[in-house]
């Protein structure tokens, strides 16, 4: 049996027929608080990708189709 091809698959992805949430970089809102709106979950996780718990609930998020916002936070120590 032949694999569905690529576009098939890509069809059938829940993010594909939702729209993407709002990412937001914490970096570039050092001097003022990012816009996030009132009434969605905000998931606030590592900027790179490297913590496995954030990763947890983001892929829980998806998985569920919960609305939520993004935040990317710098854990990495830049300014101590």
């Amino acid at each position: 049996a032949l694999a569905p091809p690529w576009p098939q698959l890509v069809a059938r992805l829940p993010t594909v027929a939702v729209e993407p949430p709002l990412v937001v970089d914490a970096v570039r809102h050092v001097s003022t608080p990012p816009p996030l709106p009132d009434d969605e979950v905000i998931l606030y996780r590592e900027r790179n990708g490297w913590c496995p718990y954030s990763e947890r609930v983001w892929l829980a998020l998806e998985l569920k189709r919960v609305p939520f916002s993004t935040v990317l936070i710098d854990n990495t120590g830049g300014s101590r």
